[in-house]
């Protein structure tokens, strides 16, 4: 379904993760086919790190220092100041609402997807600047999202207090960049030590994961730590891995980020149909005064 949507968006010129969601959409709303839910876990620990890592990997690691103002700016500085707004909006709006709980909420919607915009600004010819920009800044905003939402959380229990707060972002960052940096180090030299191609395609394949779970398990961003370590490796492949062994990597990632990001949009449209029963069948509602 995936292949087939992406070849008729092709045609179309429709962007084709904004097509998968319509289909899914409907493909959820025919008789007959059973509620879709996800575990969030699932996505965020079996989908997210191979995503971002086949994402990571092949950007010009150049390209991105040339560029890093901007794409600090929009991935971090502009999704931390568009969470504190809605935050800080919806608890004024209903101030039983903590503002902790608030900038969770916030968090959540703040990082935009890029895979939609940047299938379209390519397909009309913007700048490659442009591209690589919204290419690096698409790799950061979840982890700054994920770490500001796990902050947030984390206030709810004790009251919010801006250093605190501010102490464990710095703490899930720059932990996240050395093991990210350390796994990157240590996964290409074993790597470029392997002849055989199979070999090399399973660790690769469990490079992401290597670098996700002992990140996230003492608190860091292993989101973060899945990019530093993809930047490295694409960075350092031409010098370290054969020609032969960069060709089916690039292969190999290429394939499974088609698959899990087109995969993403199609399950965000089949899972609309429980949402909104969830919605209706909800006790939580929100009391209109005059």
């Amino acid at each position: 379904l995936g292949v087939a949507v992406a070849v008729f968006a092709g045609r179309i010129r429709i962007a084709a993760p904004l097509l998968l969601v319509v289909v899914g959409i409907g493909i959820g709303y025919i008789p007959g086919v059973p509620l879709i839910e996800i575990d969030p876990e699932i996505i965020l620990l079996g989908v997210l790190p191979p995503l971002l890592y086949a994402a990571a990997v092949n950007v010009p690691i150049l390209d991105l220092r040339r560029n890093v103002g901007p794409i600090t700016a929009l991935s971090v500085v502009l999704v931390i100041i568009t969470a504190l707004v809605i935050g800080g909006l919806l608890h004024l709006l209903v101030p039983s609402i903590p503002f902790a709980a608030a900038v969770a909420l916030g968090a959540v919607v703040a990082p935009p997807d890029a895979g939609a915009a940047t299938s379209i600004v390519k397909r009309v010819g913007m700048p490659p600047r442009l591209v690589t920009i919204l290419e690096g800044e698409s790799l950061v905003n979840d982890a700054t999202s994920l770490v500001l939402l796990r902050t947030a959380i984390a206030a709810t229990a004790g009251g919010f207090v801006f250093w605190e707060a501010a102490g464990n972002f710095a703490f899930a960052v720059a932990v996240a960049i050395v093991f990210g940096f350390t796994v990157g180090v240590i996964t290409v030299w074993v790597r470029s030590k392997l002849q055989n191609p199979i070999y090399d395609t399973v660790v690769s394949f469990a490079v992401p994961f290597i670098a996700f779970v002992p990140t996230e398990y003492v608190g860091a961003s292993g989101v973060l730590a899945v990019v530093v370590t993809g930047l490295y490796s694409g960075h350092h492949a031409p010098r370290k891995f054969s020609a032969i062994s960069r060709v089916n990597e690039r292969l190999n990632w290429r394939t499974a980020q088609f698959l899990l990001e087109n995969g993403v949009f199609l399950l965000m449209g089949l899972e609309l149909h429980k949402l909104v029963d969830d919605i209706d069948r909800s006790e939580l509602q929100l009391q209109h005064t005059t």
